[in-house]
């Protein structure tokens, strides 16, 4: 526990000394005193001047520490301001902040301002997206002392929530995210990125109710503010939840919107992930020709834009217009336009795992009488789709229902049920909380 006795300057000066491996004498030749007047300095029999201070914080390179309780409570307070730096990303100010403030470092008594320092420059990583450096800098922290601060335990859970967010592990994610919330504090508050953040986890591992707590709580506190745009994002992702509690009707007002504000504003991501939502939902709804029409134009949309920084991007959203015309096709059984649907979407999966069973497991759909489809779809597709770092739970679902129909429609009642009791599983997942 922390002494509640505050330090005395001349405690601060020996502890300095001692961890530069400073002697007594070398101080006195520095000062141009005697060990003995050191020695009465640092046990408080003796005063130091203003003047003597000087030299000697000089010598010890601790001239813009702070030693005295209101220079502490001021950098506290920059520290904060800091802090706020990183949330607006003002970089250069940021920058020079962190710079300002390094002395702190030097002091090895402000062990609690230390490590609060060292958070922030940690959580400063995340803005230039260096998260291979943040992991690295966060562990050399680690374990975090037992009477860490409430800042420093908010900020220590926001930066694992990033590094996992990083590596696709949702879960862990989630479950920092939901400390760092727990820990914020009058000076440190969570923001609304963070509760944004929050909603997003629940959502990437398929728990829609909960999702929609988060995510209408950070629109609240968007509203009015300058980022419109999140606003707007917001109401896709609200629509996405809706998708999985099958109000479609809600769903598809929502993602509307999303594209108009998307279009108006020539957001060109927005503009994709708004009209693979409405593909989505027109294919939920069985309007195949409606959803076929929406994929055209986003094939259109994906040709027209040879920007290479959306290179990637591109490559998925194509993929998914593939994969849901190849949906329509199944339902509307048209063989002939499947086949060329499958054909394009092998093609471009090409290399890419993922998107190769996206489209193995449509053909595997379409030729469910065949004991090897029935086997890729158990033991290949249905584990990926379900796996917590791919937030696929809607295609497991459409899985499920395609393997549990044909199973019942031949009589094999024992595979239908155990394929009925995955499907439970998914929905009892969207409700259960985060263990």
């Amino acid at each position: 526990m922390k002494s509640s006795t505050p330090m005395s300057l001349g405690e601060k000066i020996r502890q300095v000394r001692l961890a530069k491996g400073y002697s007594k004498e070398n101080l006195a030749k520095a000062t141009n005193t005697s060990k003995t007047y050191i020695s009465r300095i640092e046990r408080g029999d003796a005063e130091c001047s203003d003047e003597m201070l000087v030299i000697i914080k000089k010598f010890l390179d601790i001239e813009n520490a702070p030693l005295f309780e209101h220079e502490l409570k001021l950098y506290k307070q920059q520290l904060l301001v800091w802090n706020e730096l990183q949330g607006a990303h003002r970089a250069s100010e940021s920058e020079a902040m962190e710079i300002k403030l390094a002395p702190i470092l030097k002091l090895p008594f402000e062990r609690d301002l230390s490590l609060l320092y060292t958070m922030l420059k940690i959580k400063g990583f995340s803005s230039v997206g260096r998260s291979a450096k943040m992991e690295e800098a966060v562990t050399a922290v680690e374990p975090l002392p037992n009477d860490a601060s409430i800042e420093v335990l908010h900020l220590y859970h926001y930066v694992k929530s990033y590094i996992y967010h990083h590596k696709h592990d949702f879960v862990n994610a989630l479950g920092h995210s939901l400390k760092a919330l727990k820990y914020e504090s009058e000076d440190i508050k969570a923001g609304a990125n963070l509760v944004f953040n929050i909603g997003c986890l629940y959502l990437n591992i398929g728990k829609p109710f909960h999702a929609i707590s988060y995510l209408e709580r950070a629109k609240a506190e968007y509203r009015g503010d300058s980022t419109n745009r999140l606003v707007y994002l917001i109401e896709s992702m609200l629509g996405t939840c809706c998708i999985y509690l099958d109000d479609l009707k809600k769903a598809k007002g929502l993602c509307e919107d999303s594209l108009a504000h998307a279009r108006r504003n020539n957001m060109v991501p927005d503009v994709m992930d708004a009209l693979t939502r409405l593909s989505y939902i027109s294919l939920s709804m069985n309007d195949y020709d409606k959803c076929l029409s929406i994929c055209g134009q986003q094939i259109t949309h994906i040709n027209a834009n040879t920007d290479p920084e959306y290179k990637h991007v591109n490559k998925i959203y194509h993929a998914l217009a593939l994969f849901f015309e190849a949906r329509c096709f199944i339902e509307t059984n048209k063989r002939d336009e499947l086949h060329e649907a499958l054909t394009q979407g092998a093609s471009l999966a090409q290399s890419d795992e993922s998107l190769t069973i996206w489209f193995e497991s449509l053909r595997c759909i379409s030729t469910l009488k065949d004991k090897e489809s029935q086997e890729y779809l158990h033991n290949i597709a249905l584990p990926h789709f379900l796996c917590p770092e791919n937030d696929y739970y809607s295609t497991a679902l459409y899985l499920c229902d395609k393997l549990e129909a044909h199973y019942r429609k031949n009589g094999a009642t024992s595979k239908a049920d155990a394929v009925g009791c995955i499907s439970r599983d998914i929905y009892v997942g969207m409700v259960s909380d985060v263990e």
